[in-house]
């Protein structure tokens, strides 16, 4: 590298005088341009190699267990310029961290993340990062991803609802500008899949329960005291956009302890307990096998 970087400090400063001569004008203006290139190619080239070691480094650290099924498909050209190009211009280690992780996913699984994600990742400053981070760190997930969002417990977010937590109205406008969560701060999910005993098997008697996500954990929705069942469930809130969906697997989650407290009180004034759970759950009903 070191052999690289002298040539091409050499090839530059040919081409600058070259450049002088045929302008007309005074070599160290040339140099000085072309030696301020150069800078910038090799910082940027730096960049690319320290994430592309972590998405080598992320790719080695995973389950050898997990699925491959994809691996056989090839990288979209496309997508690499895409990322080459936003890549190159990060020098922080969170947002190269950010980069490495996108680059592993689309490795194994070429396809998952698209070039909008890869724009919307390179406009982002540490602030913003970090603030995403903490928004995904606090989020409901869905069963399959098809709803990731920060519930606005008793109040309503675009009302400050959530401030204690970071995320005042002026912050959400932040992520929401960036493309990362809707515009609709009220929206709400039917949680209904998630409450123990929603779903009954006609033939069998038995209840179906799916879990959602929070904190890094399975939650089912346990009914207590005078729960009365209905055919929906709505959970009000902030929503990631599809792009924010991509980009929030890339995010390690932080402990929330306060934020997930406020959550358990918030499900049982609905008369329901939060609890964990490993997996899908299938209750019998009482007498039957």
């Amino acid at each position: 590298m070191r052999a690289e970087t002298k040539a091409r400090i050499s090839i530059i400063e040919t081409s600058a005088n070259e450049i002088a001569r045929q302008m007309k004008i005074d070599p160290t203006y040339a140099r000085t341009a072309a030696n301020k290139f150069g800078q910038r190619i090799i910082r940027e080239q730096i960049n690319l190699d320290t994430i592309c070691k972590k998405a080598v480094e992320q790719i080695g650290s995973n389950d050898a267990s997990e699925d491959q099924s994809n691996t056989e498909k090839s990288i979209n050209d496309d997508w690499l310029n895409i990322f080459e190009e936003e890549a190159r211009k990060k020098s922080t280690e969170d947002m190269q961290d950010y980069f490495g992780r996108l680059l592993a996913g689309e490795i194994k699984r070429p396809g998952s993340s698209s070039i909008r994600a890869i724009r919307i990742l390179g406009t982002l400053d540490q602030k913003t990062a970090q603030l995403f981070r903490k928004f995904c760190s606090i989020a409901i997930i869905f069963p399959g991803e098809i709803d990731i969002r920060v519930c606005s417990l008793k109040g309503t977010a675009g009302e400050n609802s959530l401030s204690k937590y970071g995320f005042s109205f002026s912050e959400l406008n932040i992520l929401n500008e960036h493309g990362l969560i809707i515009s609709d701060y009220n929206s709400w999910r039917d949680y209904q899949l998630c409450i123990v005993g929603s779903i009954t098997l006609s033939e069998s008697g038995s209840s179906i329960q799916i879990p959602f996500q929070h904190q890094g954990k399975s939650w089912s929705l346990v009914p207590i005291g005078k729960h009365a069942p209905s055919k929906q469930f709505r959970v009000h809130g902030v929503a990631l956009t599809s792009s924010g969906v991509e980009l929030s697997r890339l995010v390690q989650r932080e402990p929330m302890e306060e934020y997930t407290r406020d959550l358990v009180a918030f499900f049982q004034t609905k008369n329901l307990q939060m609890m964990e759970a490993k997996t899908t759950t299938i209750h019998q009903e009482a007498g039957k096998k």
